[in-house]
């Protein structure tokens, strides 16, 4: 019989992998299946080159709860409200990428680049919080993939901009997710806030909502 103390490792859930960021205007449709950040899902654009280990995806749920009882016992819960953070760090100094932290950019066709010489000015402090598709797609060695999809997300309203002389300029990205309203069983609709999905080695799909 297996002991408990026994802390098997599956070899292939440790393969190692970099999580990189795809944007999109919103909004933007996603079809679940294996993305080539090479060549990105229609409408999305590749953020860029990410820091490693940076990327972290954070969700927070509040509860109710009921207790009754003397002494008193947990009999009820409810989720009241839910939250859900997306960051990660670029490497990069760009107005391109900072635009989607600034609120500035609402329209999303293409990486633009400036003409040598020329000057592009962003305001900082502009009340504007434009909304964003994002992708999360990471790549495991063993041919699995895990693809983090946000449908709506909006810039966090902290930003912090460091540039510093013994390091390579990395650019803060920090998104809040929105809700929405989607199908999580064939007769059942919920407010979530992103989907997580993953994709096996073989290319088997499975979804979960979050």
């Amino acid at each position: 019989m297996a002991k408990s103390y026994v802390n098997a490792i599956t070899t292939h859930e440790v393969s190692m992998a970099i999580e990189k960021f795809l944007i999109a205007a919103y909004p933007q449709a996603f079809t679940p299946e294996r993305v080539d950040v090479g060549s990105p899902p229609s409408g999305f654009l590749d953020l860029g080159a990410v820091v490693e280990d940076t990327p972290s995806i954070s969700i927070s749920r509040g509860k109710y709860e009921l207790q009754t009882g003397i002494p008193k016992v947990t009999q009820y819960q409810v989720v009241t409200e839910m939250s859900a953070e997306i960051s990660f760090s670029l490497y990069t100094n760009s107005w391109w990428q900072a635009q989607f932290m600034l609120g500035n950019e609402t329209t999303i066709t293409t990486v633009t680049t400036i003409a040598s010489g020329t000057i592009k000015t962003q305001y900082i402090g502009k009340a504007t919080l434009a909304s964003y598709a994002l992708l999360g797609v990471a790549d495991f060695i063993n041919g699995s993939q895990l693809i983090h999809e946000f449908t709506k997300v909006k810039p966090s309203g902290d930003w912090t901009e460091e540039v510093r002389p013994d390091d390579a300029n990395a650019m803060q990205m920090t998104f809040d997710a929105m809700g929405l309203q989607t199908w999580v069983s064939s007769d059942c609709q919920e407010l979530v806030l992103g989907k997580r999905h993953y994709l096996n080695g073989d290319g088997e799909v499975c979804a979960v909502d979050g």
